[in-house]
């Protein structure tokens, strides 16, 4: 299932038997949805579910082809009954983005996503 708002699109992909559970990933899908409006003049986003996460996409062009690339930029895991705010570190790993504390909400750490105040996810 895709959702498009406004030029961005939310693609939810969940498997059954490891999946958020459905408060959550309505709650999760509305505060991404404000996120991509809120974010629209930064560039264009696309959110996607996947299990127990939430990964934040920037489209970009790319710089030899021209064609539309995706570049993961930020993850949201849902652990604990908590989210938690990840990095893409330069190895490609995912880590824990510093002082992001974990919340029973997404909004504080999307609008962490939107600040990135330490410069780790808008980082070309």
């Amino acid at each position: 299932q895709i959702v498009v708002l406004k030029g961005h699109s939310v693609e939810t992909s969940l498997v059954v038997s490891d999946r958020l559970p459905e408060f959550v990933h309505r709650q999760a899908q509305v505060a991404l949805g404000r996120f991509l409006q809120e974010s629209s003049s930064a560039g264009t986003f696309r959110g996607r579910f996947q299990k127990t996460a939430l990964l934040i996409q920037e489209q970009q062009p790319h710089p030899i082809t021209g064609e539309t690339v995706l570049l993961p930029m930020a993850l949201l895991h849902w652990r604990d009954a908590t989210w938690r705010l990840y990095f893409r570190g330069s190895r490609g790993r995912w880590q824990r983005y510093p002082g992001a504390e974990p919340s029973v909400s997404p909004t504080p750490l999307l609008s962490q996503v939107y600040r990135d105040e330490l410069c780790l996810l808008w980082r070309q």
